[in-house]
């Protein structure tokens, strides 16, 4: 569904015009006014796979805090304004803005960029609303009973399955403040090789949350191996001679404890992928790196502590605002905990340990992990793949072709049903080394 939030009876008059030229039958449209209550139109905006927002310069907070709301959400997004700002924040606002075209309706000249934004916006809500198409997947959603320390948690998870069934299974978690969708590319890359599972965890995507709150990142983690468990329950993957697992930054940390989790449930890992991996405690600078650059994720524009310190204020005050009414409007608490919680790592993290085919993959310029934290997840396991991708903590979304290269050595096609025979020795010493030579051209940050 695509939404457009509108002030002026105009604007809306003049964006159903130009809807109304561009035939689009699997999209619908819904109107809804900016004088809504914020916490109703972000309501709204959680069903939507598209976005509309008159750019109102006059109204420059809450025109701000609707573009984070779907920015957070994740949805594709529009601006289109007929008032030219007047107020230096408007203008400022306008220039600050990162890969978001604001387009003036009245402007002749913009008629034919405003009809194919708006197309490009279609064909992004398509994306959006439909990855499962796209995979040629199915939509699937499970509820989740798990019983820990004598506490029953429930949550409905999400997740789409690729209809290859005749390719190995491999099960896909994302990272935090991603979804299953985001990953559509390494997805697309991976279903060559992989019938995918792919879910979204909860707090984030089509996924649910957990009731009650999870007091702890470790019982957090044990859900998700409930999870994983009740979903190779159902899908009857015990009938492969095979199950492959993958996760990407918190999803990664959450594959390594799960992979030591599953064999107590007869789940043997064929081969296990980690990308960039959290579980580890981080140094409390990289842990505050970690904090902005996760609202940055939210904002999605330029360095905004070069800006002047009164748009520099206006923005951290409609962050915080923002933050309060999501949290409020989707009780949604224990998200925020989670990520408080995700630089400290796993409790027992120093006594965790892995003997199982594995492959190990740190990114050259990854913002968050030291070179000593890399050789400490290096060393935890026997049977060790370890290679290095380029590009910042989030390659995987960004450059995903990358990982076909990577991993050519373990998919399934060159791989054994036992996984790889890896020497872990020889691994961990080339692992070593591959940090030391990334140092010396300063691309991993020293502890």
């Amino acid at each position: 569904m695509l939404q457009i939030v509108y002030s002026t009876q105009e604007f809306k008059n003049q964006i159903t015009n130009i809807l109304s030229k561009l035939k689009n039958k699997n999209i619908k449209i819904q109107y809804i006014k900016f004088s809504e209550k914020f916490e109703r139109i972000t309501e709204i905006l959680d069903d939507a796979s598209g976005v509309i927002i008159e750019f109102n310069p006059n109204k420059i907070r809450k025109t701000i805090m609707l573009y984070l709301a779907a920015r957070f959400i994740g949805i594709p997004i529009l601006l289109v304004t007929n008032i030219e700002p007047k107020n230096t924040t408007g203008k400022l606002l306008i220039r600050t803005l990162k890969n978001t075209t604001i387009l003036n309706i009245n402007k002749e000249t913009n008629t034919h960029n405003i009809k194919r934004n708006i197309q490009e916006l279609f064909k992004k809500a398509n994306t959006f609303e439909m990855p499962a198409k796209i995979l040629n997947a199915t939509n699937n959603y499970i509820t989740i009973n798990a019983k820990i320390d004598n506490t029953k948690y429930k949550v409905k998870i999400y997740y789409l399955r690729t209809k290859n069934l005749n390719k190995p299974p491999l099960f896909f978690i994302h990272g935090i403040t991603a979804r299953s969708a985001a990953y559509l590319t390494t997805l697309n890359v991976l279903k060559k090789y992989f019938n995918i599972i792919a879910i979204d965890l909860p707090y984030h995507g089509r996924s649910g949350i957990i009731t009650p709150n999870p007091p702890d990142y470790d019982t957090f983690a044990q859900i998700i191996v409930h999870t994983i468990k009740d979903i190779y329950k159902k899908e009857k993957l015990e009938k492969y001679n095979t199950f492959y697992l993958m996760g990407h930054s918190l999803g990664g940390s959450l594959s390594f404890f799960a992979a030591q989790q599953l064999k107590k449930y007869n789940i043997n890992i064929t081969h296990l992928y980690l990308l960039n991996p959290a579980g580890g405690p981080i140094k409390e600078s990289q842990a505050k790196l970690f904090y902005t650059t996760t609202i940055k994720k939210i904002l999605n524009i330029k360095k905004y502590y070069v800006l002047r310190n009164n748009f520099k204020r206006i923005l951290t005050e409609i962050l915080i605002n923002y933050l309060r009414a999501f949290e409020k409007r989707t009780t949604k608490q224990n998200f925020f905990m989670l990520i408080k919680q995700i630089p400290y790592g796993f409790k027992n993290f120093k006594n965790m340990h892995y003997n199982g085919s594995t492959s190990l993959i740190f990114s050259d310029q990854d913002q968050y992990f030291s070179s000593n934290y890399i050789i400490d997840y290096c060393q935890k396991f026997d049977c060790l793949n370890f290679k290095i991708a380029k590009g910042l903590h989030d390659w995987l979304i960004v450059e995903p072709m990358q990982v076909e290269k990577l991993l050519k050595n373990t998919l399934p096609t060159n791989a054994s049903i036992a996984g790889i025979n890896i020497k872990p020795a020889t691994t961990i010493t080339k692992a070593i080394q591959f940090i030391k030579n990334i140092l010396a051209s300063n691309k991993i940050q020293k502890k």
